[in-house]
């Protein structure tokens, strides 16, 4: 006779792929997901709420570790109790929506969803095109921001017709170890910048400042429309808590010293954009490559 344990250990067995990605191979999906932007903003948005911005960054970061682990339960238990969402799935997320609040609610994800995505793309391109111009000016003098944000439009374009994370990992895991190099080598510039800034002074902050900080900082942590995408292509789902935790424990690895270096080296001379702060040379060129 079958126990209520063996129906839900043979069910998550019927829905684990087994040419799926790993604990390790997700967390590096949810780091090159999550980080990138935000580890550049970072360092002004604390600069703009003094010392409390870092504890805000650390317990954003947890929170949303939480609220990550609870969207990949909810995704485990759809798939447990209906069969017809075990195999591919192209849009978990208001699948969930629509599984706990019915049509509404699918429709409800899926207008936040196209928000924050459209969002975060606009961020990304223009802080990338950004970097480009400044990298190239000396030999592009020609070619604006503008110019350059819809060349990156047409060069990353085909990428979007690529089905699921797991049909190009590679770019998430180059996406993740860029970012750690990139992370390495602005501490190492603004630690040899430490001499031609001192003393440094801190700005004072105010609502305003305070506000757009807070936005900043959460989303540095951000990136849950991605997460039921990455959970659908993990061989075991359920092990997506570990990934979880694992992700945004590197994420905070990355984001918690330069965000220290940065504040402790520029203070308020420090620009939106780091890489905008440190001083030109060979680690200033090689992180507006990678």
């Amino acid at each position: 006779m079958y126990t209520d344990q063996h129906v839900r250990m043979e069910s998550i067995i019927l829905q684990n792929n087994n040419n799926g990605l790993t604990v390790w191979t997700t967390s590096v999906f949810i780091v090159g997901n999550i980080a990138g932007g935000g580890v550049l903003a970072l360092p002004k948005a604390v600069e703009d709420t003094g010392w409390i911005g870092f504890i805000l960054i650390i317990v954003f970061g947890i929170f949303s570790t939480y609220t990550a682990t609870l969207i990949g339960e909810s995704w485990v238990i759809i798939q447990e109790r209906y069969p017809k969402y075990r195999s591919h799935v192209p849009d978990p997320y208001p699948v969930i929506g629509e599984i706990a609040y019915g049509r509404k609610g699918r429709n409800l994800v899926n207008v936040v969803m196209n928000i924050y995505n459209y969002g975060s793309a606009v961020v990304y391109m223009v802080l990338a095109a950004g970097n480009i111009e400044t990298l190239l000016e000396k030999v592009t003098e020609d070619i604006s921001l503008c110019y350059w944000l819809i060349i990156l439009a047409g060069v990353l374009a085909p990428l979007i017709c690529l089905g699921t994370p797991k049909d190009f990992w590679p770019i998430g895991v180059g996406a993740t170890f860029t970012t750690g190099i990139a992370c390495i080598l602005i501490i190492i510039q603004s630690l040899n910048d430490k001499d031609q800034h001192m003393p440094v002074s801190h700005s004072t902050t105010d609502p305003l400042k305070f506000s757009t900080s807070f936005g900043t900082m959460v989303f540095a942590v951000s990136g849950h429309s991605v997460l039921p995408t990455i959970i659908n292509d993990m061989k075991k789902k359920e092990d997506f808590k570990k990934a979880a935790f694992l992700g945004y424990a590197i994420v905070l690895m990355m984001y918690m010293p330069t965000a220290i270096v940065g504040y402790m080296v520029y203070g308020e001379n420090l620009n939106e954009n780091i890489i905008k702060s440190v001083s030109a040379g060979p680690c200033a060129y090689t992180v507006d490559i990678i």
